[in-house]
């Protein structure tokens, strides 16, 4: 029997380590497995390629797959990932953008807004998506500050994928 109250939105978070990200300012393509290293991207579904969603799983850290259905609305949000009272008001991760780099599911990125959409960004997928399996390979840019200073700005690659 299927929860009434289950939602085919997806939520995903982009949990950084504030600290030990700073090693790697600037990116470069020599560093962006370390990058990878300081990551964790979670949703509010259980994906079966990551059903652990474990933030020591480095398969969940490098290279995470968010399952999407047909009618769901998409929201990316940052946060910190070791969030304690010392850095409670000091540290944060803004999602800047969002790029497509292949566009097989049919993905609609919204403009951000003034206020709260300053701090995520949010899609939809569009009448026509891909099938079951369909994958798309896109970029999540972000901002990262530590200690209330600016670190700098970063990417990583994961994926989406269509399912029943």
């Amino acid at each position: 029997m299927s929860n009434p109250n289950q939602t085919s939105d997806v939520l995903i978070m982009m949990y950084v380590d504030t600290v030990n990200i700073k090693n790697y300012v600037p990116q470069t393509s020599e560093n962006t497995s370390n990058v990878a290293d300081c990551v964790f991207l979670s949703s509010n579904h259980a994906d079966p390629d990551n059903p652990t969603q474990n933030p020591t799983d480095s398969t969940a850290r490098t290279n995470f797959t968010t399952d999407l259905k047909g009618n769901s609305q998409i929201s990316w949000v940052g946060a910190v990932q070791n969030m304690s009272a010392t850095n409670l008001n000091n540290d944060s991760v803004f999602i800047t953008g969002i790029t497509l780099k292949t566009d097989n599911i049919g993905i609609k990125l919204r403009q951000k807004q003034d206020g709260s959409g300053d701090t995520h960004i949010d899609a939809s997928l569009k009448n026509n998506h891909g099938s079951d399996g369909t994958e798309t390979d896109y970029t999540i840019s972000f901002r990262v500050w530590n200690a209330g200073s600016y670190v700098g700005d970063f990417t990583v690659d994961p994926k989406m994928k269509m399912t029943s």
